[in-house]
């Protein structure tokens, strides 16, 4: 589709980052530009809009207002898809500046990917906009950056979560790890995710942080897990599924430890895995890995979502080493195991036969999973 690809393209903006944060110059020429297009107004004309766009730049960033950098750079993403220039000829490493971007009658435009998208589905624009909003900003500027883009209009509902849907949120995270495409491998856009890495397949299961609304303790958030026939088949084949929570507000992203879901999951059928908001808001700012200990002796780890990829390295090591060959041999062992009435020391013996690439700790976990599925 389209708009997955325009969203993909998104989500791989080359930006400058400091401190972990990432610069918002060529997130707001981008909205700022959405705002005119819906007003009509395709053309941004340098000397016409220059002093908005640094004002705007003021606004929502605490670096020095500099708009020419991006109205010139964003041409060199996405191959010029998301963002055109007339009446000026760049090219990388020219020296420019506000005052040659007048004097040529410098204009921008979005790319012809974005207009495409636009022009094919009257949603399209909100969904690109919370999209670019979600990916930069904290959910208590988004408003405020929407007014001030004359995007008002796209606001959500007050009466609803300002929190983003899960489904979005899914999005995200596969957006999220395919800049890492040379590591991850993903095949299909469900939740919970199917990823490949290092020849080893891992299931990621996505939620929502919420409040766990606890009168006397408002710091405590939760993600809730509910009985699921998919998380079943992924752990029937012995892929082991992790748990990742999105915190909107925070743009962090929290881990609960592997196992976690074959441990509880299957006891009951709803599920709640508690953090906190103080921690998720920690991890929101830092610019690495950070974790935390639940009073059940859990250890959480968090961080911002820029940094996904580096935490889904860190846990891997603690996963099981079921790789994408074995993972459909270890289910259909399980099913003869079944079948058969096997004992479960014959069982164990004959899962690490099959599959020669097991410890035996992942036999145990495999056979522990599954036993209550057959």
């Amino acid at each position: 589709m389209e708009l997955d690809e325009l969203l993909e393209k998104l989500s791989k903006l080359r930006l400058f980052q400091k401190d972990g944060k990432r610069a918002p110059h060529k997130p707001i020429l981008l909205l700022y530009a959405l705002g005119q297009w819906q007003q009509g107004r395709t053309e941004i004309q340098w000397t016409e809009h220059e002093e908005r766009l640094q004002g705007l730049l003021a606004q929502f960033s605490n670096g020095k207002p500099s708009m020419e950098n991006p109205f010139v750079r964003l041409t060199n993403d996405a191959s010029g898809s998301l963002w055109e220039l007339t009446n000026y000829a760049y090219e990388l490493g020219d020296n420019y500046s506000a005052k040659k971007l007048r004097d040529a009658g410098a204009s921008g435009r979005l790319g012809s990917l974005f207009i495409g998208v636009l022009r094919k589905e009257q949603g399209n624009l909100k969904r690109i906009v919370h999209f670019i909003l979600n990916n930069t900003f904290p959910v208590y500027q988004h408003d405020e950056v929407l007014i001030a883009c004359n995007l008002d209009n796209l606001k959500n509902d007050q009466k609803k979560s300002k929190s983003i849907k899960t489904e979005d949120i899914v999005h995200l995270i596969w957006h999220e790890l395919k800049k890492s495409d040379t590591i991850f491998k993903l095949e299909v856009l469900e939740n919970p995710l199917e990823i490949v890495v290092e020849d080893r397949v891992i299931g990621l299961y996505i939620r929502k942080l919420t409040s766990a609304y606890f009168k006397d303790r408002p710091d405590v958030s939760r993600v809730q897990l509910h009985d699921s026939k998919a998380i079943k088949d992924l752990e029937e084949k012995g892929i082991q599924v992790l748990v990742l929570g999105y915190c909107p507000e925070s743009q962090a992203v929290v881990f609960w430890p592997p196992g976690v879901i074959s441990s509880r999951f299957n006891k009951k059928k709803n599920v709640s895995l508690y953090s906190r908001f103080s921690f998720q808001f920690e991890a929101g700012q830092t610019g690495g890995i950070i974790s935390f200990s639940l009073s059940n002796g859990d250890v959480i780890i968090g961080a911002h979502i820029s940094a996904l990829s580096e935490v889904f390295l860190h846990l891997l090591p603690q996963t099981h080493g079921i790789t994408k060959a074995t993972s459909t041999i270890a289910y259909d062992a399980i099913s003869e195991i079944s079948r058969n009435q096997i004992t479960d020391s014959e069982a164990l013996t004959q899962i690490l036969e099959d599959n020669p690439l097991f410890t035996f700790a992942d036999a145990v976990d495999v056979l522990r999973s599954n036993r209550e599925s057959f």
